[in-house]
């Protein structure tokens, strides 16, 4: 099954065996797929079991869609699978064995919000003077931070970069000036790496730095991972930097047991340092390399795939298929060139749309999808593509006019959502009242109708008597044209300040956000789900009214919020709000607007989308549009390094070529290939300048347009859009949304209780508050596994060491105040005593501690992890998991069914034959031991596949009682609530 419907050259690349193997894989040619399915069959064939795969990605999302690809093809559960991004993979190395270089295993990596704070703190320590502006002191940090990450990409340590420094001298090329500016950046670079040394953190690019480190200096720890390693994979090998491609050399060793799919005209994140050349330098380092070219294209037209070919063209020599095609015999010729066949066979469409100004080239593009849609397309097979995100609000804007859906996907703009700059100007004026600007807006919300209103009457009585907004709030009785209503909702206001300034004097800032959105009713509002009927409305404050498509969105917007929030408490000793505020500053004030994490992929069902052309790789769309083709907009202008890298320090191979020129061209060549049928192109002569614009050179390239005017057959003049079309939604029963890819006990018991429970939780991911007993079993938890590693390591900490143990890992979240956190810790300190006397002398033999595993079961693939698995003297093992409430006189079946699945994921995916299951509740160290058998694991089968059942049905519909509506996230929210 693993090797159907595959081609010629995908078997061969899925099915190669023993060393190194270059996949050039084109546009559209399976890439994911082979790739999947390798893993996937060479785990089949038992030449490697999962955790002997080390398969590396560029990012989060890359990673679990090809986890879960690998998951589908797999006929049962696995234990760790080793798929994840190259910093992912040395983060969990040095947290391994960072101790062996000198550096803590705990180490917390900072983002670069973070990195400039921690030097503002410490400027003095960097004795800046040519970078160090009188005016503006700081204002280099975030220049000077890019600097620091381009050359960990690069693999050039500070020592290397001082050494560089100190022996520079004064020549025709380099006078005494640029000698101290470079020896000034060195300097600093070596204050920051050891500001970040002291503080027990690092840099995005110190993971890999440090693991190189790591893995050179000590030769036995590398060869732990090469032997655990039989086969490495790399994807989008293009994109990787010099760092990372040294770190995949150093895994392979001289077996080069390693496999990379790449496409060198792909490779367009030169901006965050990914090295083109690592793809033309690998025939050389792995000259034994098999070469493997997928050639056949399953997305686009012939048309499309010939236009983008002939157009990449131009970018030779520095491409892969010109060098290997000069190093080989005229016969060898054609098996390795990139000239791609379309499955598809012809009939694309090609046209380039030409109109008199940037709005008429939107209206071309919102009529030819009209015309797209009334031929049978859909609007979710339309996409517009832009070079920059600042080229898509005109398209938003006519989309929007026209009443055509779309989703504009932007990996940033987080802080410009709406909800969030509410929170933010509430945030402003909980800091300080008198914040007039923050207070107006906050004041001129919809859930203030009648102040929204008169709000002129104020701000004018304000003026008059040179006050701050809340102070003219505050005496508005004497103000002129201000009424009862009014002032009731001045009132409403005022009251909700003082009441939220209390949470904030005494909270963490999740818990000021949190009180802001329920007491503002917004959590109210979200909560208003048209799937089903409440039996009594819910009581939303006036002005919150939002159809479905935006509901689900502003959800989507929250959850995205407080992961931030979450992280940001997670990482400071003091996560008040006006600690975050000065957070939330830095960030905007360095052009951070905030990441909105996106699956374009699961968009929307018929709606056009909108976006980057970054954004759109590894997608395909039946219709691409490609605007802002006209010069200086596609090719950009190249912006060149504020503190460029030193050309002596570079170790990668630089063509003498225009390279920005050639990353450009190789991002038209992705723009284009993500087109199945229809390909268009879009210009025009006025984008708002005082001169006309120029055709860009790629049009003319492409044949489109003579000196960079358009020619007469391909000029369109635009025809006007009727506006008058209400904007159309998508019903929230047909909104996007997805079976999980995991599930987990948590999940199915949230499902059980209430599926309306379950919605909240897990598909609209509305924000609820802690609690502390959460905080307390995850650090309890926590220094369990800690001390049983330690204990399997071999060091056997006394006593003394395992409540010292409870301090490293303590979790001070959720509690009100200092004393109930104290009585919690006391409390933990005691149970702790309790459970090492009670084994002291006794110590089980304890094979691993928090085992993750896949397990595939009725249906569906439940991701779990065992607290504690310990090996019994005749070869069987018992499964624990630790409980920090209190015993029950009696478990019921359902009790049970957690350690019920655990005991299958044992038997099933570790191999394991399991003698004992055991509830340990550390409260009084009691033990509840059980075992299941087939009867069982039948019931649990029928439970699960009937949660599992109406979960595909988006069957949500609540089960109130007064029991489960009493513990309940989301019962302040919930209408249905008994």
């Amino acid at each position: 099954m693993l090797l159907k419907d595959l081609n010629k050259e995908q078997l061969k690349a899925v099915t190669h065996q023993d060393g190194p193997l270059l996949i050039v894989a084109g546009a559209g040619t399976g890439k994911t797929a082979v790739i999947t399915q390798r893993i996937g069959w060479l785990i089949e064939q038992e030449l490697a079991k999962p955790d002997e795969l080390l398969a590396l990605t560029f990012t989060d999302k890359a990673a679990g869609e090809m986890e879960e690809r690998v998951d589908r093809l797999l006929p049962y559960g696995y234990v760790d699978l080793w798929i994840m991004t190259f910093h992912s993979f040395c983060q969990r190395v040095l947290e391994r064995y960072g101790l062996d270089i000198g550096l803590s295993n705990e180490g917390r990596v900072l983002d670069e919000t973070e990195q400039q704070l921690l030097i503002r703190k410490n400027f003095e320590r960097f004795h800046l003077s040519y970078y160090k502006p009188l005016g503006n002191p700081t204002q280099f940090i975030g220049v000077l931070l890019r600097h620091f990450s381009r050359c960990k990409d690069e693999a050039i340590t500070s020592v290397q970069y001082a050494a560089y420094a100190a022996a520079l001298r004064e020549s025709d090329e380099l006078d005494a000036e640029e000698i101290a500016r470079v020896r000034e950046v060195a300097g600093a670079y070596q204050a920051y790496e050891k500001l970040l040394l002291e503080n027990g953190s690092y840099d995005f690019g110190d993971l890999l730095v440090h693991a190189l480190r790591l893995f050179t200096e000590r030769a036995k720890i590398l060869e732990i991972y090469r032997k655990q390693f039989k086969y490495i994979l790399v994807d989008e090998f293009q994109d990787t930097n010099f760092a990372q491609y040294a770190l995949v050399k150093l895994l392979a060793g001289s077996v080069g047991k390693v496999t990379v799919v790449g496409d060198d005209d792909q490779s367009i994140y030169k901006f965050r340092g990914a090295s083109v050349s690592n793809i033309l330098q690998f025939q050389k380092d792995f000259p034994q390399a098999a070469r493997i070219f997928l050639q056949t294209n399953y997305r686009s037209k012939q048309e499309i795939l010939d236009k983008a070919y002939e157009f990449i063209q131009l970018n030779n020599p520095d491409r892969l298929e010109y060098q290997i095609q000069q190093t080989h015999k005229p016969q060898e010729d054609s098996a390795f060139t990139k000239r791609l066949t379309a499955h598809q066979g012809k009939g694309a469409e090609l046209i380039h749309l030409h109109a008199r100004d940037a709005q008429e080239e939107a209206l071309l593009a919102v009529k030819k999808i009209r015309e797209l849609v009334r031929a049978g397309a859909s609007y979710g097979a339309c996409a517009i593509l832009v070079r920059a995100n600042a080229h898509a609000d005109r398209f938003t804007a006519e989309l929007d006019a026209a009443g055509i859906p779309y989703h504009y996907l932007a990996a940033k703009g987080l802080y410009r959502k709406p909800v969030i700059r509410d929170l933010f100007a509430y945030a402003q004026i909980l800091d300080a009242y008198h914040e007039s600007p923050a207070l107006y807006h906050i004041a001129t919300l919809s859930v203030f109708p009648v102040l929204r209103q008169n709000i002129a009457h104020l701000t004018s009585f304000a003026h008059k008597k040179g006050l701050s907004l809340f102070e003219a709030c505050t005496r508005a009785t004497s103000a002129e044209g201000v009424g009862e209503d009014t002032l009731a909702d001045i009132a409403t206001l005022l009251r909700l300040m003082e009441k939220h300034r209390g949470v904030a004097n005494s909270q963490a800032v999740r818990e000021v956000f949190l009180a802001f959105l329920e007491d503002f009713g917004y959590l109210t509002a979200l909560g208003e789900l048209s799937s089903v009927q409440p039996k009594t409305p819910a009581k939303v404050l006036s002005g919150w009214v939002w159809n479905e498509a935006e509901r689900q969105e502003r959800a989507h917007t929250l959850a995205e919020f407080f992961r931030e929030v979450a992280q940001f408490t997670e990482q400071q000793d003091n996560p008040t709000l006006k600690n975050f505020l000065d957070y939330w500053k830095l960030k905007m004030e360095t052009g951070d607007a905030g990441t909105l994490r996106q699956n374009p992929e699961e968009a929307s069902p018929d709606r056009v989308a909108v976006m980057t052309v970054h954004a759109a790789k590894g997608l395909e769309f039946d219709h691409v549009f490609i605007g802002s083709l006209v010069d200086k907009h596609f090719p950009s202008i190249r912006k060149s390094e504020a503190i460029p890298v030193p050309d002596a320090l570079i170790k990668e191979q630089l063509p003498n070529a225009d390279m920005h020129l050639q990353e450009e061209r190789r991002l038209m060549y992705v723009a284009m290939t993500r087109a199945k049928k229809g390909l268009y192109f879009l210009s025009a002569d006025d984008y708002g300048g005082k001169t006309k614009k120029k055709l860009s050179r790629f049009l003319v390239e492409l044949g489109y347009g003579d000196n960079g005017k358009p020619t007469s057959q391909d000029s369109v003049t635009a025809h006007s859009t009727d506006s008058s079309q209400k904007k159309e939604y998508v019903p929230l029963s047909e909104m996007p949304w997805s079976m999980p890819q995991y599930f987990s006990f948590t999940q199915l018991r949230a499902y059980q209780k209430c599926p309306l429970q379950y919605k909240y939780a897990h598909i609209l991911q509305v924000p609820v508050r802690g609690k502390p007993a959460f905080s307390f079993g995850k650090s309890m938890h926590a220094v369990l596994q800690k001390f049983f590693q330690e204990r399997m390591d071999g060091t056997y900490p006394d006593e003394t060491a395992l409540l010292r143990m409870l301090d490293d890992v303590w979790i001070d979240d959720w509690y009100a105040h200092a004393r109930e956190q104290e009585r919690a810790k006391e409390k933990a300190r005691k149970e702790l005593r309790e459970f090492y006397n009670k084994h002291d002398g006794l110590w089980p033999d304890t094979q691993s501690v928090e085992k993750g595993f896949h397990l595939k079961f009725a249906g569906v693939t439940f991701k779990g992890s065992i607290d504690r698995i310990d090996l019994l003297p005749e070869g069987k093992v018992r499964i624990i998991d630790y409980k920090t409430g209190k015993p029950k006189d009696k478990l019921k079946p359902e009790d049970k069914e957690q350690l019920f699945l655990y005991q299958l994921a044992a038997q099933d995916v570790l191999n394991e034959q399991v003698a004992e299951l055991a509830f340990v509740y550390l409260e009084d160290v009691s033990e509840q031991s059980f075992i299941g058998g087939a009867e069982d694991f039948e019931k649990l089968e029928k439970s699960v596949s009937e949660v599992v059942g109406k979960i595909q049905e988006g069957s949500f519909v609540p089960t109130p009682s007064p029991f489960t509506c009493a513990s309940c996230d989301y019962k302040d929210i919930c209408p249905y609530r008994k």
